[in-house]
Parts: C-alpha cells; structure tokens; sequence
C-alpha cells in the first residue's frame, strides 16, 4: 500500500547549498503558519556567498510549524518546516505541541 498515512507529519529540512557553507540564508519564506501547500509550492528562498536555492514542497500537506524566520542563517540538514499531511493531521500535530511542553512557573 503506497498511501502515507493521513496522521503522517513531515519535516522539511535545508539541504546543503555548498559543501564548503554548510549554512545559507533564509532570504525569503514565501508561507505562512496554516497554509495548504501542494507539492513543488515554493516553500524559501536560500542563499549562500556562491549560490541562490528555491526549496520547493515535496507533498501536499500543511504549513504547522515554522522553525526558522526569514533572514535568519539556517544550517544543513536542520528541520525549517514541519507539514501534517492533512487538516486532521495539522489539528493533532497543533493539539500535542500545545500539550507537550513543560508548564513553566515562576
């Protein structure tokens, strides 16, 4: 069966530009927290000293979680953008991070 499962969560990651800058600029975020996004959307705009990278969506899904701001440097391999699958999916993705993180007092 080659159908992901509608639960599924991705992780979009910055791939290496350059193998002697293994960080880049985030230079454009062309999406937002909550947007439907399709496969081959441009998802950012990457820049090193030598070279200019669109990344572009894989798969359909939804923007969750937005890990790096725009003009920020964002170094290979790390996670940018986390994608549910589906509304479903983006629901419970929002509802474990909401429920996940250490009550913080005082």
């Amino acid at each position: 069966m080659d159908e992901a499962d509608p639960q599924t969560v991705t992780s979009v990651t910055i791939p290496l530009l350059n193998p002697n800058e293994p960080e880049a600029l985030l230079a454009a975020l062309h999406i937002h927290e909550g947007q439907h996004i399709r496969a081959g959307d441009l998802l950012a705009t990457l820049e090193t000293t030598k070279s200019a990278a669109e990344l572009a969506a894989e798969q359909e899904g939804f923007v969750a979680g937005l890990h790096r701001e725009q003009g920020a440097t964002v170094r290979a391999g790390r996670s940018c953008v986390t994608s549910p699958l589906t509304p479903i999916g983006l629901r419970r993705w929002r509802w474990m991070n909401r429920h996940s993180k250490p009550n913080r007092q005082g």
